[in-house]
């Protein structure tokens, strides 16, 4: 009984604290609504917002406590929580503000637009590639020149030469991930394109949210340009893929289509 009388009560606690912190929040929206443009007062003594304090805190009115028999103050942070030193209530209201100058703003654009922002990587991801097909390219012969050095079949016997060209192998495809690294190549994709796609994406960010903080814009456009840059790394590097994959198909489609000729043929002649 003793147990089940517990829980009842925590169970009402729970409930009260849950009301109260929704009246507080009510209490709190109410006290923030319309243009709020605290004073900052340094040094002087309950003079507006002090520095290091945050702005989005809500000063109560000073009421009679009956349990202490005190008139107190508390203060209201914007999750409904109530404080009686100001110090935590600060503590709080600053981590909601950095989260909420961090959180990405969200942005609606169209296929058209979402193009032209990525057309300005292309060029960029283009030459990257070009560039890692040249090193690659350059791997392969000192690759080939380190483990040959001349004919292998000179050197030694066939065996010899199967494990050269397996290591041969395996040295060039250590290149090829090396050099087609897309993670790495989206970074460089960034340094060389991200400032000037920032700044685009800025323009369509500021134009979508025109009460948001500059910390705000400055993070959401950066973001959403990083990844817009990055998709276009991911997509050029589809694209190759999928034209080699293409022009295999289609070699294994003309043998095939030899084939059924010759076939064709052969039988004609029985």
């Amino acid at each position: 009984m003793q147990l089940i009388a517990d829980k009842a009560r925590n169970t009402v606690a729970q409930a009260y604290a849950s009301s109260q912190r929704f009246n507080n929040r009510v209490e709190y929206l109410a006290a923030k609504r319309g243009l709020q443009t605290p004073r900052v007062a340094i040094g002087e003594k309950n003079g507006g917002t002090k520095v290091g304090q945050s702005a989005n805190v809500v000063v109560r009115k000073p009421k009679f406590n009956a349990q202490t028999g005190k008139m107190e103050q508390t203060f209201l942070t914007e999750s409904g929580n109530e404080y009686t030193d100001r110090t935590m209530a600060d503590m709080e209201q600053h981590g909601i503000d950095e989260y909420k100058a961090l959180k990405q703003l969200p942005v609606a654009m169209s296929d058209e637009e979402i193009e032209a922002t990525q057309q300005q990587a292309n060029g960029v991801v283009e030459a990257l590639w070009k560039e890692a097909e040249d090193l690659h390219k350059a791997d392969r012969e000192k690759n080939a020149k380190e483990i040959y050095g001349g004919n292998p079949w000179l050197n030694a016997g066939r065996e010899m030469h199967v494990i050269d060209a397996g290591t041969l192998a395996h040295k060039n495809r250590v290149s090829h991930m090396t050099r087609f690294d897309l993670e790495k190549m989206m970074d460089n994709a960034w340094e060389r394109v991200g400032k000037k796609m920032t700044a685009y994406c800025y323009a369509q960010v500021s134009k979508q949210h025109p009460n948001a903080t500059e910390q705000q814009l400055r993070s959401s456009a950066e973001a959403m340009a990083r990844q817009l840059s990055d998709n276009a790394v991911y997509k050029y590097a589809v694209k190759q893929k999928r034209a080699k994959e293409h022009f295999g198909l289609l070699c294994k489609d003309c043998g095939r289509y030899e084939s059924a000729e010759y076939r064709r043929k052969r039988h004609s002649t029985q």
